[in-house]
């Protein structure tokens, strides 16, 4: 079909017509077209839209439902991918309907973790299980660890292992060290380290980094055999040299505290940058650490606040508390380490800064003695009772006093409060 410049706007409105309509291939054009629409210079709109609706004319249903799902896969791993999720989810449905296995394992994952589209256990299930019968043999695996680890679905252990072995008699090696796992922390069947073992062997010598990962921590934590710290550093090794940054970390560790290795500062500082740097935000934790407390170097807390910093950006809980812990010990805060220690293990969520991390996860009273501790730090010392009592909004005022329109509110301090908490301590700093 002839495709010109004036004639565009008219014919994607006819396609989207016909995709509302449930046409595949109208669907997956529409698409291509708004893409090119969007991204090529505007001499060269007419010809790429002729070659696309040339090319998606004449595809096999196989192709068209690949090129969907690829189209699919670009708006999920979009900034916007939540606006665009409606979106995804029709072309993922269009690609299944093609019998595309990889379209199908998705929206198994998506509805399932849920997030993206609200989550129907029921739903994935029946997508995992049409994605194995099409081939994926990922999918088996999603099935077994559904049912293992009871993901939206009552807890199963023989399903969960019957899915799981069937995959690893397919030849899909992610399937050994789970049941390795499945073996070893009896997940669902009786403890089996023996077996446990013996899966993570046949899974190393498959090539997975993950399978000599879990053969370290066996190892070294003497999980139904006795420890080893050295056969499990050898395996960390191993791991790390095929790229594991978890394997990374957990040597970092090893040198660092003299388990399985010599003790060595500077080599333990080295793994976990490594670690850091392949993406790991626990690293920069314990990187953090060391600055802090000076071990291999000399003690920097400025250097430590902004290593916990960057890892309570990417959602590590304790780079939040160790960043709070650290700041307040430095303000000389009365009772503040102790007090922080209760909040070491909450998961603070994702994004945002530490203090407004901290501030949205606490309960209503732990919050109230948290923000009673930067007021005392701020030098307007209350009481850390818990309470939203007269002297804390008092206090609160005062810091606030210039901000208060924006966001301080009495006794119902919102987040926006905290944040005007926090540029007020930063300013009084700098002035």
């Amino acid at each position: 079909m002839a495709i010109e410049n004036e004639g565009i706007g008219a014919g994607i409105e006819q396609l989207r017509r016909a995709a509302e309509g449930g046409e595949t291939r109208a669907l997956v054009l529409y698409h291509t077209l708004l893409e090119i629409m969007a991204h090529a210079p505007q001499g060269e709109i007419a010809a790429r839209v002729q070659t696309a609706a040339d090319r998606i004319t004449s595809l096999a249903d196989s192709e068209l439902g690949r090129h969907a799902y690829e189209i699919a896969e670009r708006f999920l791993e979009s900034q916007d991918r939540l606006a665009k999720a409606d979106q995804a989810v029709a072309l993922l449905e269009a690609a299944a309907d093609t019998g595309f296995p990889r379209a199908l394992l998705r929206l198994g994952h998506l509805y399932r973790d849920g997030g993206t589209v609200a989550a129907d256990p029921a739903l994935a299930v029946d997508y995992f299980e049409r994605a194995a019968e099409a081939g994926a043999r990922g999918a088996l695996i999603q099935l077994g660890l559904t049912y293992r680890d009871g993901m939206g679905v009552e807890p199963d252990g023989d399903r969960a292992l019957a899915y799981l072995e069937d995959a690893a008699l397919a030849g899909a090696p992610d399937a050994l060290f789970q049941l390795g796992l499945t073996y070893r922390d009896g997940l669902g069947v009786e403890p089996d380290t023996e077996r446990a073992i013996a899966y993570f062997e046949e899974g190393a010598r498959a090539g997975l980094p993950w399978a000599l990962f879990y053969l370290g921590t066996t190892y070294r934590d003497g999980i139904g055999i006795e420890a080893d710290a050295g056969r499990a550093v050898g395996y960390f090794e191993q791991a790390a040299e095929a790229g594991l940054p978890a394997a990374l970390f957990h040597l970092g560790v090893a040198y660092r505290d003299g388990v399985g290795v010599q003790a060595d500062p500077a080599h333990a500082l080295g793994y976990l940058e490594e670690a850091a740097q392949a993406g790991l935000p626990a690293a920069l934790v314990e990187i953090g650490i060391a600055h802090r407390n000076g071990v291999g170097m000399e003690a920097n807390g400025d250097r430590a606040l902004a290593y916990f910093d960057q890892a309570a950006i990417q959602g590590v809980s304790s780079g939040a508390a160790e960043a709070l812990t650290t700041w307040l010990a430095r303000t000389e805060s009365a009772g503040g380490v102790e007090m922080l220690t209760r909040y070491l293990n909450l998961d603070f969520g994702d994004g945002g800064h530490w203090l407004v991390r901290a501030y949205e996860t606490l309960t209503p009273n732990e919050s109230a003695e948290l923000i009673q501790l930067l007021l005392n730090a701020n030098g307007h010392p209350v009481a850390i009772d818990g309470l939203f009592g007269a002297e804390t909004i008092v206090a609160v005022q005062e810091v606030c006093s210039d901000l208060a329109a924006a966001g301080c509110r009495g006794p119902l301090l919102t987040v926006e409060t905290i944040r005007m908490l926090r540029q007020a301590y930063v300013t009084g700093n700098q002035s």
